[in-house]
């Protein structure tokens, strides 16, 4: 199967996917080693200045104009998803991969990963998900954890995860529901469908938006870690809820 790039749309007209990454200052070698310039959106947080963006983006076989975004450096990788969200709603991929700088620490082989997905050799949310299902987000780096017992007694902080219990009733409106487990994306790593992000509004991504577009690192950045799954994928964590 051919190719598609990230500015080219497959046949039918839907660009396959993209590749978002939350950059500041790490060794993103990985991208032009992996032939994934053309699918890539690097966005930067560390000092860069234009005419050194347009120098990367050249260095790392982005096609498009825009293949390196500068945006301020606040709110860790959950501001730069959140704001591409946001920002490209009405015009994303099929399926978006988000990943930061580096991703072997929590994902041995995103580029594999992300490169079989856009030649059409596998679905990366086919494939991963039990029962045949393609859902709508899948973690590709982390584990399985309770969710009621990591916000009793998660292995960080109890401000962190007040915050996460906050946080859930906020966005859900309603509190997180005992029995449950969650996919703690570890790294925030995972690859979410243009439906599953379409399911919730515009409104409601600022709204997430909001928690973390003023502070360098914010508390909220790691809650978003452990909230992932839910945000795009309501239907299988409810599923896994029922008795």
């Amino acid at each position: 199967m051919a190719m598609c790039s990230r500015t080219e749309p497959a046949e039918g007209g839907e660009r396959r996917c993209e590749l978002v990454v939350a950059w500041h200052s790490e060794d993103v070698s990985w991208v032009r080693e992996a032939g994934l310039g053309p699918v890539t959106t690097l966005y930067a947080k560390g000092a860069i200045e234009p005419t050194d963006a347009e120098q990367l983006a050249a260095s790392l076989g982005l096609q498009a104009a825009d293949g390196v975004v500068r945006l301020p450096n606040v709110g860790r990788e959950s501001h730069t998803y959140l704001h591409h969200i946001v920002s490209n709603y009405d015009r994303l991929a099929d399926v978006t991969f988000f990943a930061q700088g580096r991703t072997d620490d929590h994902c041995n082989d995103l580029p594999g990963v992300v490169l079989r997905h856009w030649t059409g050799v596998e679905d990366a949310l086919l494939v991963r998900s039990p029962g045949g299902r393609r859902r709508g987000m899948v973690g590709l780096g982390g584990w399985r954890i309770p969710l009621d017992e990591e916000l009793r007694c998660g292995r960080w902080t109890e401000d962190g995860r007040a915050l996460t219990a906050r946080m859930f009733a906020d966005l859900f409106e309603d509190p997180p529901p005992p029995g449950g487990t969650i996919s703690f994306t570890a790294g925030a790593i995972f690859a979410a469908t243009r439906e599953a992000v379409r399911s919730r509004s515009v409104t409601f991504w600022r709204r997430c938006l909001a928690y973390v577009d003023r502070e360098v690192n914010p508390l909220a950045g790691f809650a978003f870690e452990r909230l992932w799954e839910p945000l795009f994928d309501a239907a299988a964590f409810a599923a896994r809820e029922a008795p």
